[in-house]
């Protein structure tokens, strides 16, 4: 059913999908190319010290945005159902990158379609 649902997207090198602090709306599967996630970390009490980078390559056959699955849990209390996570960290293409989206309202419906079998193993 998610298929029903998955939009294709093409993203061109150095382009930012996803930037730290941002609402995460949408599920990326990356079919083709390579993205880093990073997050810069402060390095307190070390006097000009610049920010180090925490950085992951994520490619072919791996997906950013999993944190809408709890989201969108019909089992999990609603609160604060329509407020999206945030981002956590910024996504950025390495080279070109193409894959399918999936946004937060359609995983929220397929959810909602499937709740007999929608279950992680962090749900109540």
């Amino acid at each position: 059913m998610i298929c029903d649902y998955a939009t294709p997207v093409m993203f061109p090198e150095d382009k930012i999908i996803f930037q730290r602090g941002h609402p995460l709306d949408r599920m990326l599967f990356i079919l083709e190319g390579t993205v880093f996630t990073y997050s810069t970390t402060s390095n307190p009490g070390r006097t000009g010290a610049s920010p180090s980078i925490d950085t992951k390559q994520l490619g072919r056959g791996q997906t950013y945005g999993e944190e809408l699955l709890k989201w969108a849990s019909p089992n999990k209390p609603r609160v604060d159902n329509d407020k999206f996570p945030t981002s956590t960290l910024n996504v950025k293409c390495h080279t070109k990158v193409e894959g399918f989206a999936l946004s937060a309202k359609d995983l929220k419906s397929v959810a909602s379609k499937c709740r007999r079998w929608w279950n992680l193993n962090n749900d109540p």
